[in-house]
């Protein structure tokens, strides 16, 4: 073998250093962190002509020098097993703490919107109030919001999610302005009729299939209200239809008939029995009936019979004595007999 002005390794020392090399080509030397364990010093290898010591490092590698010619050989500490169950050891790294609180916020906002709702109130003049109540009752409103009508403050309260505040205002606002209102033309009488605890009864049920109302502050200037021009008109036309006023003259022979206890006795039956009010103008010298269609055709044939039966009508008949004594003898059974008869149609009638 050739001199060398360097020591030559022995042959055991050439061996262990052949397997450290071969090592350390396939296990890369890694610069160590601050949590790595401190470096010890090796001991020199068991060959007695080789002096060579392992000089301590910074990373994870052990750096073997040789005493003479510098010559630096890297030598991994760790086997390859040692790397792998290092690694496989070591913690995972837990997700940060911002991270967590962002997503902990993100859930609790998400649970708890829709749990989050609002309420508040818009006034709104009576008589749309009034059409507005008949339509959420009839569920005819289908907002993203619960709607409850308070009169006593004229204004409709909504309660609804935060995220549909918006909206449901912006389509209550819409609905009302489509409301349309047309004026009736109705004789008094009737519009007090209507404006009665049995109006309001039988203009329920008139009305049922519509979204429309009757109003009227007075009785001067009824209208009908409803949720378009169509329905408007469509109610107006049914009410004018339906309702309507008769008129039945009398004449002075009829005034005691009409002011007994008879008459009133009979009228309290008339309402009773019809949609209609039956009243005596003297000076017009008429009696008045206003009410349905139906009633006034039926009140109207009864009170002309009623008239005829009890008007006291005078003629002025010419006769001989003789004919005028026969008549006085038998006036009473002549009485006796007009009065069972009028007796007998007024049971008939009624």
């Amino acid at each position: 073998m050739t001199s060398n002005p360097h020591h030559q390794l022995s042959p055991n020392c050439e061996l262990r250093v052949a397997e450290c090399l071969k090592l350390s080509d396939t296990v890369s030397c890694k610069q160590s962190s601050s949590n790595s364990p401190q470096l010890q010093r090796c001991k020199p290898w068991p060959d007695d002509n080789v002096n060579k010591s392992l000089l301590e490092t910074d990373g994870d590698c052990e750096i073997l020098d040789d005493d003479h010619d510098n010559l630096s050989n890297v030598i991994c500490k760790r086997s390859v097993a040692e790397q792998d169950n290092e690694v496989s050891n070591r913690p995972q790294k837990s997700p940060r703490r911002s991270d967590v609180v962002h997503e902990q916020l993100q859930q609790s906002t998400d649970l708890s919107t829709p749990r989050s709702l609002q309420t508040w109130k818009i006034n709104v003049f009576e008589e749309k109030l009034c059409l507005l109540e008949k339509m959420i009752a009839a569920g005819s409103v289908d907002f993203p919001c619960r709607m409850q009508v308070i009169h006593a403050e004229n204004a409709v309260e909504l309660v609804a999610p935060v995220d549909s505040v918006t909206e449901s205002e912006l389509r209550l606002y819409e609905l009302i302005a489509n409301f349309s209102t047309i004026s009736l033309h109705l004789p008094a009488g009737v519009v007090k009729l209507l404006m009665s605890t049995r109006g309001q009864e039988w203009l329920k049920r008139q009305l049922e299939s519509l979204s429309a109302i009757f109003h009227a502050k007075d009785s001067s200037c009824p209208f009908v209200i409803g949720a378009s021009t169509r329905m408007s008109m469509d109610a107006k036309f049914l009410l004018e239809t339906a309702l309507s006023i008769k008129r039945i003259p009398f004449n002075d022979e009829h005034m005691t008939f009409l002011r007994s206890t008879k008459w009133a006795v009979t009228v309290e039956k008339f309402e009773f029995e019809y949609f209609a009010v039956v009243s005596t103008e003297y000076r017009e010298s008429s009696i008045v009936v206003e009410g349905s269609v139906d009633a006034l055709n039926d009140i109207g044939d009864s009170v002309e019979m009623l008239l005829k039966q009890n008007s006291r009508v005078q003629h002025k008949i010419n006769m001989s004595a003789e004919q005028f004594h026969l008549l006085m003898n038998f006036r009473v059974e002549i009485h006796d007999k007009m009065k069972a008869e009028t007796s007998q149609d007024q049971q008939n009638r009624y």
